[in-house]
């Protein structure tokens, strides 16, 4: 594969992968940060998997509501 081919737009998916790319950077308030630290511990997972499955169950409701 030469380099054009490799070429992609930042945010589109790569071909044959199950979810697009989406990066946002946002700032969490101090209180919600530490909630997201503990319950990694708790539950034993990373703090990016917990804020993944909170975004998608707020849209899930959301969509509901429409």
């Amino acid at each position: 594969m030469d380099k054009t081919e490799n070429r992609r737009k930042p945010g589109r998916p790569r071909s044959g992968s199950g979810e697009p790319e989406v990066y946002a950077t946002f700032r969490l308030p101090d209180s919600l940060v530490q909630k997201v630290r503990m319950l990694a511990v708790v539950e034993r997972t990373t703090q990016r998997e917990i804020v993944i499955a909170a975004l998608r169950e707020y849209l899930a409701g959301r969509a509901d509501n429409c």
